[in-house]
């Protein structure tokens, strides 16, 4: 189901389609955030907040600051979501 909007749009026009259960909560989300700090850390919790159980969401562009930046402060904001002892985020330099 891709949708061709900014995240923030696709992302509020999917939450109706769940709430409305046209479509389930996705297993699966791609992220492809706006890059500006602040509104990626809105985009990542939304995401989030609309994944199935045990869904999966990816994005990219760590290596923009405010990307890297908002990702650590979700991080901090739900520790149980991953941790210094991921086999992936372990690696990331300067990620905790």
């Amino acid at each position: 189901l891709p949708l061709p909007l900014s995240s923030l749009c696709a992302l509020r026009a999917l939450q109706e389609l769940v709430l409305e259960q046209v479509v389930s909560p996705p297993e699966f989300i791609y992220l492809d955030s706006a890059h500006e700090k602040g509104e990626t850390l809105l985009e990542i919790t939304q995401a989030f907040r609309l994944l199935g159980t045990g869904g999966v969401m990816v994005g990219d562009d760590l290596d923009w600051p405010a990307v890297e930046s908002d990702l650590c402060a979700f991080l901090q904001q739900k520790p149980d979501v991953s941790g210094k002892e991921d086999p992936i985020f372990s690696q990331l330099p300067g990620l905790f």
